[in-house]
């Protein structure tokens, strides 16, 4: 069969970028941005305006709650988010308002004493992302208009997005299957593109409800998926697992298997953890409920618009509950952010966990613990909150190792530049 490419133009989303942090944020700004400490260095990240960063002249902690602005060696008495107990200790039982949730609060991870919850609340809220900051991370943050949705609508030729429909003259893309641009030998090129059904479930993104009097203040999510046929006929996320944990108390309030609406065409068993038979089991078990609108209809019982939702990318996992929030905390976001706010790379959740925590998640051959991951997400979150200081020295190491392999790799391409002259 013969490759196809075609006209193509930048992706959903694809060139914003998260705007300066508000002056609160103080834990999201690093001492310096990193185009700043190395002007040469443009690998994997962004051309930042010059004026738009000088206009802020960075402090780190800088309007931020006191508590975060505290010394290294005050936060032994003064600082109450740092002296938050991290003895492991159970506290409070599952709520009984949801029957497949079985297991008890996990004490391997850390406490805060209900003394110092409102403080660290307090500290949580101030790191919530601005809405600009969420939509360059490709949330949701309003429900799609039907221009958004037809945006989103990918060519069945080359599975490219383009706002727009095409053009008469075809673009320099790579073919998907010689990888080849342009139109070279044994590839078909298409002068424009050929856009499939967007996914339905775009159509029913829904914002969290306003008000709920049962809301826990703050909450940890993650989501295990598989692959479905979407409507463009390509593998598209759908959840099969979901887990809640809340924020302050540790309680494990939603552990359930989903049952996936679409027809599966790849398990993601590595990952995901679930196969038919674990499907079949936890049908048995009584803890499988039915699509993913069921999964949104129950997190939203212990949610509202005004909950702090907490997780690793959790964009993904908001995609397929189709839920708009944004009142979030994202663990990939801050630990990029505090990296550099030209910074385009995200630290995977394990990789986090080994260089902050040195601790070790998704060890087993079984595929991701979806209870483990969102408890790592909290643990890091915490982490962040009560290591300020500590959190910088990472960012500054990870800025060093960042350059050292920008200079190595523009070493290579110097020497294959000569080398080929010669030659």
């Amino acid at each position: 069969m013969q490759g196809r490419h075609c006209a193509t133009a930048p992706g959903y989303l694809r060139d914003q970028r998260c705007p300066l942090p508000l002056r609160r944020l103080g834990l999201h700004a690093p001492q310096t941005s990193f185009l700043k400490t190395i002007p040469d260095i443009d690998i994997g990240f962004t051309t930042a305006p010059v004026a738009q960063h000088n206009a802020y002249k960075f402090s780190v902690g800088h309007g931020v709650l006191p508590l975060l602005r505290t010394e290294p060696d005050e936060a032994k008495t003064g600082n109450q988010v740092a002296s938050v107990s991290v003895e492991h200790r159970k506290e409070c039982t599952p709520s009984g308002s949801y029957e497949p949730v079985v297991p008890e609060v996990p004490t391997s991870w850390s406490s805060i004493l209900s003394s110092e919850r409102d403080v660290v609340l307090d500290a949580l809220q101030s790191q919530c992302h601005p809405i600009a900051c969420l939509a360059g991370e490709r949330y949701w943050t309003q429900t799609p208009s039907p221009v958004d949705i037809d945006m989103t609508r990918k060519c069945r030729n080359c599975g490219g997005i383009i706002r727009g429909r095409g053009t008469g003259v075809p673009k320099n893309a790579r073919c998907v299957n010689c990888k080849q641009l342009g139109s070279s030998k044994g590839c078909t090129v298409f002068s424009a593109h050929e856009f499939a059904a967007p996914d339905a479930k775009l159509g029913e993104m829904a914002p969290t409800p306003a008000y709920n009097r049962a809301a826990r203040k703050a909450v940890v999510l993650d989501c295990e998926m598989v692959g479905v046929l979407g409507a463009d006929g390509r593998e598209c996320s759908e959840v099969v697992r979901l887990s809640a944990v809340d924020f302050l108390s540790r309680e494990l309030i939603i552990d359930t298997y989903v049952s996936p609406q679409g027809h599966v065409i790849s398990w993601r068993t590595k990952f995901s953890g679930v196969n038919p038979s674990v499907l079949a089991e936890k049908t048995r078990e009584g803890k499988l409920i039915k699509g993913w609108r069921a999964a949104r209809d129950l997190l939203w019982q212990f949610i509202d618009a005004r909950t702090v939702l907490i997780g690793h990318s959790l964009n993904n996992d908001l995609a397929v509950l189709g839920m708009i929030h944004t009142r979030i905390v994202d663990s990939a976001i801050m630990t990029r952010v505090a990296v550099g706010e030209d910074c385009q790379r995200h630290w995977a959740l394990k990789t986090l966990c080994h260089q902050l925590l040195d601790r070790e998640i998704q060890a087993g051959n079984d595929g991701h613990d979806c209870v483990e991951d969102t408890y790592a997400a909290r643990e890091v979150i915490l982490w962040c909150l009560r290591n300020a200081f500590k959190l910088q020295a990472w960012a500054a190491e990870e800025r060093r190792i960042i350059a050292e392999k920008y200079k190595k790799k523009e070493v290579l391409v110097t020497k294959a530049i000569e080398v080929a002259s010669i030659h």
